[in-house]
């Protein structure tokens, strides 16, 4: 099974590594969930885990981010005909309906959005339950 990642769900799985977020963050460092993703998934996961205000490890979030890069799925998207709450979340779904993905953990507004045919957009919590 593979999977999409938003960046909010990453940083709330290192900060919190025993809740449902750090549950799927240990999953995919484990391996047992290929990640999927594209350029500009990638580059906001290097910028937002670089923030100060995190204090995360330089070594470590490197070696993560390698291990993103080398054991998870790159991803090449086409244009998306809807918008979003938060554009900022549309290379995320772009690369959940790119790939292989049957689920995705995001956690905009609140809200899932599914589409059974192909994939399925799950709160963390409710990921963790499958």
């Amino acid at each position: 099974m593979n999977i999409v990642l938003d960046t909010n769900v990453l940083v709330a799985g290192l900060l919190s590594p025993f809740g449902p977020c750090g549950q799927i963050v240990r999953m995919v460092s484990s391996g047992e969930l290929p990640l999927c993703f594209d350029a500009r998934i990638l580059s906001e996961y290097e910028e937002v885990l670089g923030r100060p205000k995190f204090k995360f490890e330089k070594d470590k979030v490197i070696a993560l981010l390698d291990h993103i890069r080398y054991r998870g799925l790159t991803t090449a998207s086409s244009p998306l005909y809807l918008s979003l709450p938060d554009p900022d979340d549309e290379p995320f779904l772009k690369a959940a309906i790119a790939a292989p993905v049957f689920f995705s953990a995001f956690s905009f507004a609140g809200r899932c959005i599914s589409n059974a045919a192909r994939h399925s957009l799950q709160l963390p919590p409710v990921f963790c339950r499958h």
